[in-house]
């Protein structure tokens, strides 16, 4: 995460220096499967594979250490805050879950294709 912010730091500074745009490219990868039914993804990727990005390549997991060792922040604030976003998908969760079904007139609203 640390690296993709410097490289777009700089590359704000030299757009605003009057160099032009630049593109800046990202990789990203999806820990879950395309959508809810893909389950089991072993015909594209292994376990170990997923694994690894879960436990060794998880940004969010990299940034919270390294700013635990640093001092910035301590674990205490991070599980803190894990919950507090559990606490809000579940919120959520159950709201939709509990709200009712739109009118079928509806089923076009807000549909750009």
């Amino acid at each position: 995460m640390r690296e993709v912010f410097k490289s777009a730091e700089a590359l704000v500074r030299e757009a605003r220096a009057g160099g032009g745009p630049s593109f800046l490219m990202c990789r990203t990868y999806r820990q879950r499967g395309h959508h809810v039914g893909d389950v089991d993804r072993s015909y594209y990727r292994s376990k170990d594979e997923e694994r690894h990005w879960a436990d060794d390549r998880d940004p969010l997991k990299n940034l919270a250490q390294a700013l635990i060792s640093e001092g910035v922040a301590d674990a205490v604030a991070f599980d803190r805050l894990e919950e507090e976003v559990r606490t809000q998908i579940q919120d959520g969760a159950r709201f939709a879950i509990a709200a009712p079904y739109p009118d079928s007139s509806e089923v076009a609203t807000d549909v750009y294709a």
